[in-house]
């Protein structure tokens, strides 16, 4: 496998997705190095690095791929692993918002807060059934539902990775030519599992939106649109590559010349690159720093001084 890298429209490929890439990195550093310098709420905004930093790490794998013109599984682990931290590092952020507290001019996380915050007079679809938020032990069961629901995702993509990239080794593979069609059944398994996983991590995330956006504490920073935003990003993640490859089945891209793993790959790489500039523009407008001044007015704890009226 292998593309003509002396054709024009090979090459100008190549380029245009470098300097896309190079654009997008260049953001990624100064919206992380803005946070970095302006620490306000350390335990949500570390949490939230990885998830700004993506659009780089994402998109320059993503260019390997395309430069390599096949998928090794080695950059797969490396992906998968990275997306695997993200999604945990992010629900974490979501939580320690919620249960922000001004401290003086720094805002430290309260575990009651957040608990308390989730007690609303709407009940939470789960699934087949409703969970009532009305006190503090189903809020405990909810949010526990939610993260293992988000750590089965996590461990379902990376642990098929592992598992492919063993096989590969135990096999004795080249890990830079495409694996031979027993190997790609086994990996068609492992896609079908992870698109079921994807739904269920996706179902959860949509619970937690859906949850968020009646806790008023948090209504003016928008978090329920950020989880809609990474919620979005999963999906997106999980049908596209399926989208395409449907395409190149019926003939579109062209490409003629090249199999079809070669016009997958270029297609599908592509189009990651150009979709990391504008997902590194949206990560700056969804995750301003204004957020954490917004929320040291309503996180300082309210004065507790009783004011006794005497009447005659």
């Amino acid at each position: 496998m292998g593309y003509d890298y002396d054709e024009l429209g090979i090459s100008a490929g190549f380029g245009v997705s470098g300097f896309i890439l190079v654009l997008a990195t260049c953001i990624c550093i100064y919206n992380s190095t803005y946070h970095v310098k302006h620490i306000v709420y350390s335990e949500a905004q570390y949490r939230l690095f990885p998830y700004l930093f993506s659009p780089a790490v994402i998109g320059w794998l993503a260019w390997g791929e395309l430069m390599m013109a096949h998928s090794p599984p080695f950059l797969k682990l490396i992906l998968d692993s990275y997306t695997s931290i993200t999604i945990i590092c992010f629900v974490g952020y979501v939580f320690k918002m919620i249960g922000g507290q001004c401290i003086g001019e720094e805002i430290e996380y309260n575990q009651v807060k957040m608990e308390q915050s989730f007690i609303i007079n709407v009940p939470v679809r789960n699934l087949f059934t409703k969970i009532e938020m009305n006190s503090e032990e189903n809020v405990r069961k909810y949010i526990l539902r939610i993260w293992i629901f988000i750590y089965q995702y996590a461990a379902v993509i990376f642990i098929t990775s592992i598992i492919g990239l063993i096989i590969r080794l135990v096999r004795g593979d080249d890990l830079y030519e495409q694996a031979d069609t027993s190997i790609d059944k086994i990996f068609l398994w492992f896609a079908i599992i992870r698109v079921i996983s994807s739904i269920l991590a996706i179902s959860r995330l949509k619970a937690l939106s859906s949850t968020v956006s009646h806790i008023s504490s948090v209504s003016n920073i928008k978090l329920s649109t950020k989880i809609i935003a990474v919620q979005l990003s999963i999906m997106i993640q999980s049908i596209q590559a399926l989208v395409i490859t449907i395409c190149i089945r019926i003939g579109v891209p062209r490409g003629d010349g090249y199999d079809s793993d070669e016009k997958a790959i270029w297609t599908t790489n592509t189009l990651i690159c150009s979709e990391m500039l504008v997902l590194a523009f949206i990560m700056i407008l969804l995750f301003p720093m204004k957020d954490y001044d917004r929320l040291k007015g309503i996180f300082r704890p309210i004065n507790t001084t009783q004011v006794y009226i005497h009447t005659k």
